[in-house]
């Protein structure tokens, strides 16, 4: 019984691992315009935009939450500042 209880329990979890996965569709783009060359990388839900090697703006759930001047800074600096959940 016990042994059932884990299998059903294991299959579950591997279910929901697998569903997760597929529903997180990677972006890897770039584009030459005349404002720049823009590099476009992670998942659909969380991504950052590179801006000619300098700038880059982190892009979560469709909105631009943190910004980092790669000349001066080493971590993106939060607009409204970073939640610690």
């Amino acid at each position: 019984m016990t042994i059932a209880f884990l299998v059903i329990l294991l299959l579950i979890v591997v279910a929901i691992m697998f569903i997760r996965k597929k529903t997180s569709v990677k972006i890897d783009k770039a584009y030459m315009s005349d404002a720049g060359k823009f590099q476009i990388e992670g998942h659909a839900h969380s991504f950052i935009i590179q801006k000619d090697d300098r700038f880059e703006f982190l892009v979560e759930d469709g909105i631009i939450t943190a910004c980092k001047d790669r000349t001066r800074h080493k971590e993106f600096v939060y607009y409204g500042g970073k939640d610690n959940d």
